[in-house]
């Protein structure tokens, strides 16, 4: 079993997206997305607070989604980790994925403008015919990549990336709050 990036924290802050990349791990090209799936600043406010107050030191916390800079509080979420950072853990890094959709950098913009150590993670799109994550493939059906007993392990994007965060809760890693949604189970 893998053991997951228990310090690690990636909030899913929004399921909307526009590219409908293949094998999206966030299942947006085949579950699209509305508002109502969007994680809202005060409850991931409230949630670092509770932690920062219950000792939960948070070394790297990166916003997530489909698209982060969809969410019409992204920035909002960027100060929100930027306070948090401040006040309990000096040594975390905060950092976003964008695509950098062309109508919405100024987001971005604004945001490293006020917090120039957040890192912005560039998620390096794919062509149709470029399969980078599997998302609709078992471990188990594809022995030459995984090799035979992988299945025995389960998946590792809980160890490689951290706990995954949305409006449900806590996830062992980032791509079940997508995976939840699509099934229905938050």
């Amino acid at each position: 079993m893998w053991t997951p990036r228990y310090a690690h924290l990636k909030p899913n802050i929004t399921f909307l997206c526009d590219r409908k990349c293949p094998n999206c791990n966030r299942a947006t090209e085949v579950c699209p997305s509305s508002n109502k799936d969007n994680l809202s600043a005060g409850q991931f406010q409230e949630m670092l607070e509770e932690c920062g107050r219950d000792g939960k030191i948070w070394t790297r916390i990166t916003l997530t989604g489909g698209e982060p800079t969809f969410h019409p509080e992204f920035n909002r979420f960027v100060d929100i980790m930027a306070e948090y950072k401040k006040k309990y853990a000096p040594g975390c890094v905060i950092s976003t994925y964008t695509y950098h959709h062309p109508h919405l950098f100024h987001k971005i913009e604004k945001a490293v403008s006020d917090h120039p150590d957040l890192v912005v993670k560039d998620t390096e799109k794919l062509e149709p015919e470029d399969h980078k994550y599997a998302m609709y493939l078992a471990p188990r059906d594809d022995a030459k990549r995984f090799g035979p007993d992988h299945f025995y392990v389960g998946c590792n994007l809980g160890h490689l990336c951290g706990l995954g965060y949305d409006d449900a809760g806590f996830y062992y890693c980032s791509v079940v709050p997508g995976i939840a949604r699509v099934f229905g189970l938050k």
